[in-house]
């Protein structure tokens, strides 16, 4: 049974860089996990700008405090950011959204 804390996204080679719309889930899944599926080098961004803004390409992203990773890194992300995207810059990532 699949634990619905848990939400996880895998990025590979070709994938969009779709944005992860928090408010799909409740305002709720704050924490935050990047990391290679084998191996894999990315890093997140996030806006607190809405919905509009972001289908727009009008809205501000600010990349996270961890920049660049290449090994699992984990942060918290504040209640007030609305959605989260991905970059990958090489190999294959999983990004993994936590309720705490």
């Amino acid at each position: 049974m699949a634990d619905k804390r848990v939400f996880k996204f895998e990025y590979n080679s070709g994938d969009a860089q779709a944005p992860v719309f928090l408010e799909d889930f409740d305002h709720e899944y704050r924490a935050v996990k990047l990391g290679p599926i084998v191996t894999g080098v990315g890093y997140i961004q996030a806006t607190t700008d809405s919905r509009e803004d972001i289908e727009d390409n009008q809205a501000d992203w600010e990349t996270w405090p961890a920049g660049s990773v290449s090994t699992a890194t984990s942060d918290t992300l504040d209640p007030s950011v609305t959605a989260i995207r991905v970059y990958r810059t090489s190999g294959d990532l999983r990004l993994v959204v936590r309720l705490i």
